[in-house]
């Protein structure tokens, strides 16, 4: 086992693996969800402060993040691969909480 491995496991249970940022994970090393941090709509009609513009928006997804499928389908779907560019990021965060 790498010195990696060893300082990724819980103490509580050895069993189950630290996730990278350990404020994420509870001491029986279920995962804790952080709270979103957007919630608005890019909307036309004025109602939201995010009026929909080619280039004005960018997706950053991880193929790690089990729920970045949805954003990369939807924005098929819709069409907007030309209006939204997008960027997959690597699946291990930096140190700074950012990718």
């Amino acid at each position: 086992m790498t010195a990696r491995v060893r300082r990724l496991i819980c103490k509580e249970n050895p069993h189950a693996a630290m996730s990278q940022f350990p404020a994420e994970q509870s001491k029986t090393g279920e995962w804790n969800r952080q709270e979103d941090a957007f919630r608005d709509w890019v909307k036309r009609d004025g109602s939201t402060a995010y009026p929909p513009a080619r280039d004005r928006y960018h997706l950053y997804v991880s193929l790690a993040c089990p729920w970045a499928h949805r954003t990369i389908i939807l924005r098929q779907l819709k069409g907007l691969e030309e209006v939204i560019g997008m960027t997959v990021v690597d699946p291990i965060r930096g140190q700074i909480d950012v990718w």
